[in-house]
């Protein structure tokens, strides 16, 4: 695997990010996030043109996530898969589908 170390967490899992996660005392701002785990790429002209963007998620720690609003780079350590339950799915903004 392309920067994501064996067995955290394989792409196409769906995830939340400990800092995607509305405050307690200001859990009206926005819903929860759910990403979904994406692969690096490991086209050196598709990330700077002098390393790759598994080469910077295997330095950084970080993960590529497929937001709704958009890819991040999330800690690898704050991320927790979750289910696609329908309670869940309704509380949550879920990616778009491709």
């Amino acid at each position: 695997m392309n920067g994501i170390k064996p067995g955290i967490i394989k792409p196409g899992t769906y995830v939340i990010c400990d800092y995607r996660i509305p405050a307690e005392h200001q859990w009206w701002v926005h819903c929860i996030h759910v990403g979904q785990v994406m692969e690096p790429s490991t086209n050196l002209t598709q990330w700077n043109g002098r390393n790759s963007e598994a080469d910077y998620c295997e330095a950084t720690g970080t993960i590529p996530i497929r937001y709704k609003f958009g890819v991040m780079h999330d800690t690898a350590l704050k991320l927790h898969p979750v289910d696609a339950t329908e309670d869940f799915m309704m509380a949550c903004s879920w990616p778009e589908e491709n």
